[in-house]
C-alpha cells in the first residue's frame, strides 16, 4: 500500500495535467495524496520530507485546478466528508487554491503561498492538549489563550524549511485575524491584512461551518462563547464579494520587517523569537 500511495505522490502532476481522467478522479487521488501527506506531518512532524511532498501535493492541486475547472467542483464536494486533523489540513489548503483562483487568477506564486499556509495553518494545536481540544464545554480564559496562540506556534514549527516563504508564514500568523480588529493572535485589522490570509481565513471558517460536528467546530463554538459569538457576527461576505471583483495586488513582506505604519496612528510592535509583528 505504500509503495502505491509513493507511485501516486510521484506521478501526481502528470495525473492532474491527464485529460483522460474524470475530474472526480482526479479530486479523488489529490484528496487522498494531500490527505496521507498531512497524516504523516502530524505523525512525524515537519521536515524537509514532508513539507517537500506537502510542495508536490500542492502542485498536484494548483495544476488540477488550472487545467479542469471541474476538479475544484469535486474538491468543494469533498469539504462535508467526514473530518481528521489531516483532511481539514488538506481541504482547506485545496479549497484556498480554488478560491485563489478566483482572486489570483493563474499566479503560482500567490496559489502556492496559500496551498502552503492551509496545508500548516493548524500544526500550532499540537502543542495543545487534546483535553482541551476535544472539550465540548465552554473554555476558560487560560484554555481560550492557548488555542489562541496557534497560529504562532504553526509558524514556529515550520523552522527554517525556505518552502515555507515570508508570505507562507504571514499567512498563516495572520489567519484568525479579521478586519474588524476582533481577531487574534495581533489584532491586526484592514489593510493590515494580506489578501491570502483573508482567502485562507474565509475557506477556514467554511470548512469549521459544513459537514460534520468536529474538533475545529467545536473549537469555534467554545471560543464565541467566551467572545459572545462566533468571530464577534462580522465574518465577511461582503469582503469575499470585493476580493473577487478587485484582487488586491499587495505583496507580503518579510516577518523580521513591520508593516507600514497606518496614516491615522502608527501601530505597535511585539516581538516572538524574534520577529517582530505589528499588535494593533
Amino acid at each position: 500500500y505504500r509503495r502505491c500511495e509513493q507511485l501516486l505522490e510521484s506521478k501526481l502532476k502528470e495525473l492532474a495535467q491527464d485529460d483522460a481522467i474524470p475530474a472526480d478522479a482526479k479530486a479523488s487521488i489529490l484528496q487522498e495524496v494531500g490527505t496521507n501527506v498531512a497524516r504523516d506531518i502530524l505523525d512525524g512532524g515537519v521536515g524537509p520530507d514532508t513539507i517537500g511532498r506537502a510542495s508536490n501535493a500542492i502542485s498536484g492541486v494548483i495544476h488540477a485546478v488550472l487545467n479542469d475547472a471541474g476538479v475544484a467542483n469535486h474538491l468543494l464536494s469533498m469539504a462535508t466528508h467526514e473530518r481528521t486533523m489531516a483532511t481539514h489540513m488538506f481541504i482547506v489548503s485545496a479549497l484556498s487554491v480554488v478560491l485563489g483562483r478566483e482572486v489570483f487568477g493563474t499566479d503560482q506564486n500567490m496559489l502556492t503561498t496559500l496551498g502552503m499556509a492551509g496545508m500548516a495553518h493548524d500544526l500550532g494545536k499540537l502543542v495543545v492538549s487534546r483535553e482541551i481540544l476535544n472539550k465540548r464545554g465552554p473554555l476558560t480564559v487560560e484554555e481560550v489563550r492557548l488555542i489562541q496562540r496557534h497560529p504562532v506556534e504553526s509558524v514556529w514549527l515550520l523552522g527554517d524549511d525556505p518552502a515555507a516563504t515570508p508570505a507562507v508564514r504571514q499567512t498563516i500568523l495572520q489567519h484568525h485575524e479579521r478586519m474588524d480588529g476582533r481577531g487574534y493572535p495581533l489584532g491586526l485589522f484592514g489593510e493590515d491584512l494580506l489578501p491570502t490570509s483573508c482567502i485562507l481565513s474565509i475557506v477556514d471558517s467554511f470548512h469549521s461551518l459544513v459537514g460534520r460536528l468536529t474538533t475545529t467546530l467545536l473549537l469555534a463554538r467554545n471560543i464565541g462563547r467566551r467572545r459572545g459569538s462566533i468571530n464577534s457576527g462580522k465574518d465577511r461576505p461582503d469582503f469575499i464579494f470585493l476580493m473577487l471583483q478587485q484582487p488586491a495586488a499587495s505583496t507580503p513582506v518579510a516577518l523580521t520587517t513591520p508593516p507600514a505604519p497606518r496614516t491615522s496612528s502608527a501601530p505597535r510592535y511585539t516581538t516572538f523569537r524574534g520577529a517582530a509583528y505589528a499588535s494593533g
